[in-house]
C-alpha cells in the first residue's frame, strides 16, 4: 500500500521562513496566519515554531537569535544546524 503524501514545497516553505528572518514585520500583517504546523518538513516546523516564539516574546528575529533559540532548544542539529539556517536565509525569494 502506498502511503499518501501530502502536496508541499520544500522551496516555498524555505522561502517563507527566508522572508520572516529577512523581515519579521511580515509577522505583524493580518495575512500571516500561517502556524508552525502548516509546514512539511519536520525541521521547517521547528524553526517556525522558534521564530514564532521569538515575535510572541518581543525577541529580535534574526539567523543568530533564531540559531541561540534551537540551540537553546536542543533541536540545532535536528533541524540542519546553523548551515541549513543560512541555506534558508539565502533562500529569500
Amino acid at each position: 500500500m502506498l502511503e499518501h503524501v501530502p502536496p508541499h514545497s520544500v522551496e516555498a516553505e524555505q522561502g517563507l521562513l527566508a522572508c520572516w528572518l529577512e523581515e519579521p514585520t511580515l509577522l505583524d500583517t493580518p495575512e500571516s496566519t500561517v502556524a508552525a504546523a502548516d509546514f512539511y518538513r519536520d525541521a521547517h516546523q521547528q524553526i517556525a515554531a522558534t521564530i514564532l516564539a521569538l515575535k510572541r516574546n518581543g525577541n529580535t528575529i534574526d539567523q543568530l537569535t533564531v540559531t541561540l533559540a534551537l540551540q537553546g532548544r536542543g533541536v540545532l542539529e535536528q533541524v540542519g544546524g546553523g548551515a541549513y539556517l543560512g541555506t534558508i536565509f539565502c533562500a529569500t525569494p
